[in-house]
């Protein structure tokens, strides 16, 4: 039979059922168009992100690695060797240990001083390992150890040359009856940058135009602020406003803030201490009868005169009623209070940034946020090492984790090292470090719809198997509608692959209905959902990458070539398997059973 006589005789069973067939096709293009629309938004939202592949972050192959493991060290083990020897050294000096002397404040001071030093010293191993680790199963170009920095707490902002915000602080504490043993620094307030330190290399794509990390000593140290903390420094908020607007107030905010300066006060513990301790004092002084008792001048982030302090024993006094300490103090330092300046040369996207909080937004966010909060300032780690002011060594109470990154030269080494990390089960052992990519927003992309491709084959295979029985069913019911005619077609000669041929034209004409209108309904679909989401993932794609310099346009309209293909096989393999199946079932009657029946 030809194929022209085929098409012709199914054309005409298909108007003769047209309700069942456009439920068969209007069912399955619904089904296929999801497929379709996922496939076509799936290409846009990569040609979107291809749009920022150079900017910031985005343009380099960072991973981050972090140690795997129950942690660097038995906790329960260490605590109990501190203690150990803690109470061999009170027995040697003929002390009686008991529960009293290990709650007495000495003790547990002492205490918390030791744990700290192990925990920093096991901390920096278990790095120290991990670093051995990578450089043996790759070969970065550079690793950098992100640190938290212990000038945090010790520096305020100074908005005016006559603003202290630390003595506005201690001061309404002190009002409020506070003890200056008992007065709370408290965390950073929240317009206040958390400092954080890194190898100036990790930071080159985030400078600005026309600014360097170069310092010398006198200058302002070079700083990478948070883009959230660039809102708070302007006092501008950009949480209601479209992607457009948002990127030109960005881009004007990043501008003018290049280059300019923040003034901090600096004070380490032994001055924060005095300074606690004049503030009570002046208190006194205020309510004191003596005439001759005044209070001291409090200098603006300056110093005070130590002879005077000593003099009226607001320092150096000593109680010979106190019981002697059972473990000594660490000698504290000279009181050191003076002013720096910080020079903004570049900017960093931080997970909380403020802004849309959409689920696509926050989701691309994190792709190059650093570990940080919201008002983040980071100085380059160069810079850190010839300035003691940066790294106050006196604070043994502070310690901080690292956070371990490496660079790649090229994309296929950093997915070769990616693959060297933990994974499931694995990352309890300790033995691999937990790796991730940072900053590569394309790869992120990748990996995302990786695993959406995963979900697409199981969708894929669902819609298969129901558009497969509809098309079952469906040819079922003409072939035994047809019964008759086909038991004439047979009589008159007609071989069973002219039958067969007539229901699989009939089959194609179908998923080709199909297919046809599943495009155009994906199409649709997805012009819909464009114009719909496409400002929020232009803004995501921005924050993540923090490429406020650059029109991110969004058009969820992209072609998938192998998804499309897939999803073109699994309609033809659905057609090719409902039409068989009915034909199969039909051909294998014999002609004089069907003569018989009819």
């Amino acid at each position: 039979m030809k194929f022209i006589d085929a098409y012709i005789l199914a054309s005409t069973k298909r108007k003769t059922r047209r309700i069942r067939t456009a439920l068969v096709i209007i069912v399955s293009s619904l089904l296929f168009a999801v497929l379709f629309g996922g496939a076509f938004m799936a290409k846009g939202v990569l040609n979107a992100g291809a749009q920022v592949k150079d900017v910031g972050f985005n343009g380099r192959n960072l991973v981050s690695v972090s140690p795997t493991g129950n942690g660097f060290y038995d906790f329960a083990a260490v605590t109990a060797a501190i203690e150990r020897e803690m109470n061999d050294e009170l027995k040697a000096r003929k002390v009686k240990v008991t529960e009293t002397t290990k709650q007495d404040a000495s003790y547990q001071l002492e205490f918390m001083r030791r744990l700290n030093k192990v925990t920093s010293e096991r901390q920096a191993e278990s790095n120290k390992k991990v670093e051995q680790w990578m450089r043996e199963q790759s070969k970065p170009t550079a690793v950098y150890h992100f640190v938290p920095s212990a000038i945090s707490q010790l520096i305020r902002p100074q908005a005016t040359p006559e603003a202290d915000l630390l003595v506005d602080e201690l001061k309404k504490q002190e009002e409020a009856g506070v003890s200056p043993d008992k007065m709370s620094l408290g965390p950073p307030i929240n317009d206040q940058l958390e400092f954080y330190a890194v190898e100036q290399a990790m930071l080159r794509t985030q400078l600005q135009p026309g600014q360097s990390f170069e310092w010398a000593p006198g200058d302002p140290y070079p700083l990478i602020i948070s883009y959230s903390y660039l809102e708070k420094l302007a006092n501008r908020s950009f949480a209601r406003v479209d992607a457009a607007e948002r990127n030109a107030g960005y881009r004007a905010l990043m501008n003018q803030y290049a280059g300019h300066e923040l003034t901090y006060c600096y004070r380490n513990q032994t001055a924060q201490t005095q300074l606690k301790d004049v503030i009570h004092y002046n208190k006194i002084a205020e309510t004191d009868k003596d005439a001759a008792t005044k209070p001291l001048a409090i200098p603006v982030c300056g110093a005070f005169d130590q002879t005077l302090l000593k003099k009226l024993e607001i320092i150096g006094q000593t109680n010979a009623d106190e019981p002697k300490p059972l473990f000594p103090k660490p000698k504290e330092p000279v009181p050191v209070t003076t002013q720096i300046r910080f020079k903004i040369v570049g900017y960093v996207p931080t997970i909380q940034q403020t802004g849309a909080t959409d689920i696509v937004t926050q989701a691309l966010t994190g792709i190059s946020s650093l570990p940080t909060g919201t008002s983040a300032g980071i100085i380059p780690a160069e810079v850190v090492a010839q300035d003691s002011l940066l790294s106050p060594v006196e604070n043994e109470d502070f310690y901080a984790f690292p956070f371990l990154f490496a660079d790649f030269k090229t994309r296929d080494e950093q997915k070769a090292f990616l693959e060297q990390g933990c994974k499931g089960n694995e990352c309890q052992s300790g033995v691999k470090p937990f790796i991730a990519a940072f900053g590569n927003l394309s790869l992120a992309l990748e990996g995302i719809f990786r695993s959406i491709s995963k979900i697409l084959l199981v969708v894929m295979a669902v819609v298969m198997v129901i558009a497969a029985l509809m098309m079952t069913f469906t040819i079922s019911k003409v072939i035994a509608d047809s019964t008759k005619e086909i038991a004439v077609f047979r009589s008159l000669g007609a071989r069973r692959r002219d039958i067969a041929q007539i229901y699989y034209t009939y089959g194609v004409m179908l998923a080709a209905s199909a297919l046809v209108l599943a495009v155009v309904l994906a199409l649709i679909g997805a012009a819909v959902v464009s114009s719909l989401y496409q400002d929020r993932i232009a803004q995501g794609l921005v924050q993540a990458t923090g490429a406020y310099n650059t029109d991110v346009q969004v058009n969820l309209v992209g072609m998938n070539g192998p998804w499309m293909l897939g999803i073109i096989a699994a309609l033809a393999v659905a057609a090719f398997v409902g039409t068989t199946i009915p034909i199969l079932i039909s051909l294998r009657r014999k002609l004089i059973t069907i003569l018989r029946e009819e």
